[in-house]
């Protein structure tokens, strides 16, 4: 009886040895799934900043992009106020040149008139 009791004390004390090994594989188990997930949980992190962040750029580009887009719009108005107040201004020009070419040749041709009967 002893000599079994003292075998079955053996296996009692391996299985706890083995139960001891395992408990400890376990936490260190544990311990790595904690690392690995903290891990995991700031790459997700960074990646949500970093998105965040490249959502902002894009905003920002997209409303400079308009305003440009707006300013160009602006100025292509003013530019053709002024091309068409140009042309304006050069149309009352040539009519005053007319006005004044005809006055200058209706008083011309009167002075002339005047010229020829004095001298034939």
């Amino acid at each position: 009886i002893q000599k079994k009791t003292d075998d079955v004390l053996e296996q009692l004390e391996e299985a706890q040895r083995n139960l001891a090994r395992s408990e400890e594989r376990l936490s260190h188990m544990r311990k790595q799934a904690k690392l690995k997930m903290k891990a995991a949980q700031e790459a997700i992190e960074t990646a949500k900043t970093q998105l965040l962040e490249v959502e902002r750029e894009h905003l920002e580009g997209v409303a400079k992009v308009e305003e440009g887009e707006a300013e160009v719009k602006m100025m292509e108005a003013q530019i053709e106020q002024e091309r068409k107040r140009t042309r304006e201004e050069i149309d009352e020009m040539i009519e005053l040149f007319r006005r004044t070419q005809q006055r200058y040749l209706e008083k011309n041709s009167v002075l002339m008139s005047a010229i020829e009967t004095v001298y034939c």
